[in-house]
């Protein structure tokens, strides 16, 4: 096994887990807490939402292009544009598939991933 193809391994495994993260949070328990517990809160899921996309679009990078180099950006939109034609257009398909469906916006007719990055 190649290294770029173990260090993609674990970041998407660490993506994944950010993803699973984001999942267990039970609303229920923040409704129930003080206040300032629920501000404490706030923005979290969405933090760790992005994280989570850097980190899978990194772990994509490094299956495209078989590096085990990194990139140093946070930029979601560049790590996105750094990805072969072939691999934005297979997430931007799924994204469009699996999730806008379910996150409509009303204020945008196009429902790609490069609107959400």
């Amino acid at each position: 096994m190649s290294a770029a193809i173990t260090i993609a391994i674990r970041i998407a495994d660490s993506a994944n887990a950010a993803l699973q993260r984001v999942k267990a949070f039970d609303q229920e328990n923040l409704r129930n807490k003080k206040e300032r517990d629920i501000r404490a809160h706030i923005w979290i899921e969405q933090m760790l939402l992005a994280l989570s996309m850097e980190l899978a679009l990194k772990a994509w990078f490094l299956f495209d292009h078989d590096t085990p180099k990194v990139i140093k950006s946070h930029n979601l939109p560049e790590l996105f544009a750094r990805l072969k034609s072939e691999s934005q257009s297979k997430l931007d398909s799924e994204f469009r598939r699996s999730v806008a469906p379910h996150h409509p916006d009303f204020f945008s007719i196009d429902h790609g991933i490069r609107n959400v990055l």
